[in-house]
């Protein structure tokens, strides 16, 4: 019988351009023996609205996207929603776009996505240009002094591991609240503190760097309460996503010529992805967070005795 090969053993023979069976036995004296030169000539250039952070992460996760799950995760979030052209839409947090173009071609909803990070939020847009959606799948950049839209104006709202960067959760959920219809929706997913850890756990120190702060299940629920938002539905996604970060590394692992030469091109932006994941990861694993799935519908108003 053949050995198991595990992931990491695969992962580092694509890298290295060696058959897995290679790297079993005597690793060191392979790894340095066996390094295949970088095929520059399979690499296209960089277009002037993209980086190398921005090729790498297409390229794990595919076209038009920044984190796991593609299409198939977006479609699973918005289907509570029930869209039709009817509806307008809005994805906080959209990264490179991928969700508003898959809302916006799937279901034909006009869908507006706000980015805080620039140089994603550019190449958002240029890929929605490239795509003939410059105006149904709009991409504009999130600015947090500058996030005001009319009030009830929006049918639903997309927010994916986006929540969990910024220390104002409180007001950004307000305004979100604000924009939204009466009877509105919103499906948001965060990564949020487990139950019995605290916020100073040694285990979160790789995020401290990013200074992000982790808010527990129930401080969001509290804050759909405040907010007249029903809760409808709260689960634990951690399981699930883990299996779309491992999925995403698998098939670049097994990747062709072309995806090979792109990663040893850009190799600093390769780790750096493959440490941004590895630390999210290990935390869902040793149950240090969570990935908590909400849907929310804003409560219909109340009318006033004089209407009635």
């Amino acid at each position: 019988m053949k050995p198991r090969i595990s992931f990491g053993i695969r992962l580092r023979a694509w890298w290295q351009g060696v058959a897995p069976e290679d790297l079993i036995g005597d690793q060191s004296k392979n790894s340095k023996s066996r390094v295949v030169q970088k095929e520059t000539s399979l690499v296209a250039p960089l277009q002037d609205w993209e980086n190398g952070r921005i090729r790498i992460m297409q390229m794990i996760w595919g076209a038009g996207y920044n984190m796991p799950g593609g299409g198939e995760h977006v479609s699973m979030l918005v289907k509570p929603f029930g869209l039709d052209p009817s509806k307008s839409m809005m994805v906080f947090g959209a990264g490179l776009g991928g969700a508003v173009r898959t809302i916006a071609t799937e279901y034909g909803v006009w869908t507006t996505g706000y980015e805080v990070e620039g140089d994603l939020a550019h190449a958002g847009k240029q890929l929605s240009v490239m795509a003939g959606l410059d105006r149904k799948a709009e991409m504009q950049i999130y600015v947090p002094g500058d996030f005001e839209l009319s009030p009830n104006s929006i049918d639903c709202i997309l927010s994916a591991e986006a929540l969990y960067r910024y220390k104002n959760k409180y007001e950004i959920l307000g305004k979100l609240q604000k924009y939204l219809k009466a009877k509105g929706q919103m499906s948001l997913t965060d990564f949020v503190l487990a139950p019995g850890v605290k916020p100073d756990d040694p285990r979160l120190k790789p995020f401290n760097k990013q200074q992000l702060e982790f808010w527990r299940a129930e401080q969001y629920e509290q804050r759909f309460r405040e907010l007249s938002l029903d809760l409808r539905v709260t689960e634990d996604i951690g399981d699930k996503y883990r299996q779309m970060i491992l999925r995403g590394w698998a098939e670049l692992a097994q990747g062709d010529p072309v995806k090979l030469a792109t990663a040893r091109a850009f190799r600093g932006e390769l780790e750096a992805e493959l440490a941004y994941w590895a630390d999210r990861m290990k935390a869902l694993e040793n149950g240090v967070l969570k990935l908590q799935r909400f849907y929310v519908i804003k409560k219909a108003e109340a009318k006033l005795m004089s209407n009635w």
